[in-house]
């Protein structure tokens, strides 16, 4: 049996909780093959699956790292010959592999290029709810009429998939809430749509727990007595944002590990009390789970490992990026963490004094990782894709 990957390769959320889908697979003897662009290819392929490379695709982004939306908008032309060229490759490939389901990543070209298949067709997302960006960090309800355009085409789309999975926790209590709410939605598309919990890469395990000490003395840091900045995701990190980070770890009296997203063999040097590692962190889940909280940006992925954990975090979303925007409400909804805005970066300090003052966030962080053992949405993907492939 063979399963045909296809991902969007904006950030590395959407490739990671594919490849957590895929190992579980392989386990019981499917073959995964995958498509992608940029550095999510670059992953899979590392990883010893057969990956299929498309010319890279992204929304534009200013100096700061903030997603300009005029520029995106400008270069529609450009972005449309893209999305051909990605159309043509995937029906060629999926033809080619005849495989026996198709699973898409929040990645529309796959959809009519499978459409002939006469397989399965699964549908990832976690923003099956259109939403446009605000200039109120996020926080207004109000919907215009080119979100309600965007929607009505998002859920005719999907509609057409067997299932629809969604990575989160259901509603009341999904993360993204924001983009779940199915008021408007066509019953084709509810009927088929299912949470199945968030996906997590790495999960509390003994293994993990064991290798705790070891990581800490390798990075000088002890256990339970540092902050972990998970930053990730698509482009560049806005430099308020890591100026900010450095300046107060290097004098806190928490140290603060970090990577620096520069490629290469790891490294990690020190800065008064910021660590910073260049180069790939693997010992991401043991800094997990040693950590006292999280530090991260607002991607699904890492906030879902950070939930699998029972840490509080605090959010910083990437500016003009409603999916980060909403997730991290989320997370304040959820009673496990705060959100900062960038341009917000002063308050830094004030808002690592309030989690840290705060035993709700704490317990709550601990009451949701019980929950999150219960939903694991690579679990449940896992299930009904060997359900659905017989």
């Amino acid at each position: 049996m063979k399963v045909y990957f296809s991902v969007i390769g904006i950030g590395l959320g959407h490739m990671t909780r594919c490849l957590a889908i895929a190992e579980r697979l392989k386990r019981n003897g499917v073959e995964c093959v995958f498509s992608s662009y940029g550095h999510a290819s670059d992953i899979a392929s590392s990883l010893g699956y057969s990956t299929y490379r498309s010319i890279p695709m992204s929304w534009f982004q200013d100096e700061n790292g903030v997603v300009d939306f005029e520029s995106t908008f400008l270069k529609t032309p450009i972005f449309f010959k893209k999305m051909s060229r990605h159309f043509r490759d995937e029906i060629h490939r999926i033809r080619l592999e005849s495989p026996d389901m198709v699973i898409s990543d929040s990645r529309y070209t796959s959809i009519p290029a499978s459409k002939d298949t006469k397989v399965p067709r699964l549908y990832i997302t976690n923003q099956p709810r259109i939403l446009m960006p605000r200039e109120d960090d996020g926080t207004s309800k109000t919907t215009s009429p080119l979100e309600m355009m965007g929607c009505w085409v998002n859920y005719r789309l999907l509609s057409g998939q067997d299932r629809i999975l969604i990575p989160d926790f259901p509603l009341p209590y999904s993360i993204s809430k924001r983009h779940m709410m199915f008021h408007d939605a066509p019953s084709k598309f509810i009927d088929k749509a299912q949470f199945i919990g968030p996906i997590s890469v790495q999960r509390p395990r003994r293994e993990i727990s064991g290798n705790v000490d070891a990581v800490c003395e390798k990075y000088g840091v002890k256990p339970g007595n540092y902050i972990y900045i998970a930053f990730s995701g698509p482009g560049t990190i806005d430099k308020r944002i890591t100026d900010a980070i450095n300046a107060f770890f290097k004098n806190h009296h928490l140290p603060g590990i970090m990577g620096t997203g520069k490629s290469g063999k790891t490294r990690i040097n020190r800065e008064g009390d910021m660590i910073l590692v260049d180069g790939w962190i693997e010992d991401r889940a043991e800094l997990m789970e040693g950590a006292k909280f999280v530090i991260t940006r607002g991607g699904l992925s890492t906030i879902s490992e950070v939930v699998a954990f029972g840490k509080p975090s605090i959010v910083i979303p990437q500016g003009n990026q409603p999916e980060q925007e909403s997730n991290a409400m989320g997370v304040e909804d959820l009673g496990i963490g705060l959100k900062l805005e960038p341009r917000e970066m002063d308050l830094l300090p004030e808002k690592v004094e309030q989690l840290l003052n705060s035993e709700h966030m704490f317990m709550s962080a601990l009451k949701w990782k019980r929950v999150a053992a219960k939903w694991k949405g690579e679990e449940k993907a896992e299930r009904m894709i060997m359900e659905l492939l017989g």
